[in-house]
């Protein structure tokens, strides 16, 4: 048989074994709440040293027939419509879509043939003129991911939001 004074300290053996068990099963405690900073990328500039402040120039063209838009900017804040036709444009438009694709910058610097982007013959041709520079590129496929579309500058592969692109592309399209 049990006696009392087995019982008393088996029972006190057998309440911190659970204890224990159970306190090593909890949860762990949450860390405290901070602000999340988001870690530094590599941005590659489309048009790296340049403002849209020394814009002069813009062209659109679709490869395949040839079919260009091309607007002039004053100087001034003033853009013109010179191909097709001749006519006013809506500066306001354009800057805040130029703004937008100027500012994006690409993420991701690929390697590869041009081919696999289709960058060996794109569909299209953007060229930006700034006072002392013109930035030609050339706009390839859209990547597996189909929010993103494959951009060549200057030899350089570039993976940019389609969003950002798209604007520009529907003046021709």
């Amino acid at each position: 048989m049990i006696s009392r004074r087995t019982t008393l300290p088996l029972l006190l053996l057998f309440l911190t074994l659970l204890a224990l068990f159970l306190w090593q099963q909890r949860e762990p405690d949450a860390p405290p709440e901070t602000a999340v900073v988001p870690t530094a990328e590599t941005v590659t500039p489309l048009f790296p040293n340049q403002s849209l402040f020394l814009l002069r120039e813009v062209s659109v063209q679709r490869i395949n027939d040839a079919a260009t838009v091309q607007l002039t900017h004053d100087g001034q804040g003033r853009f013109t419509l010179v191909e097709p036709v001749a006519a006013a444009a809506d500066d306001a438009l354009l800057l805040n879509q130029l703004g937008a694709f100027s500012s994006a910058g690409s993420r991701r610097t690929l390697t590869g043939n041009l081919a696999e982007f289709g960058l060996d013959t794109p569909a299209h041709q953007l060229s930006v003129t700034f006072e002392n520079a013109t930035v030609t590129l050339a706009v390839g496929n859209l990547a597996p991911n189909p929010t993103q579309i494959y951009l060549l500058r200057d030899g350089d592969i570039l993976l940019l939001q389609k969003a950002v692109v798209q604007p520009l592309l529907d003046w021709i399209d």
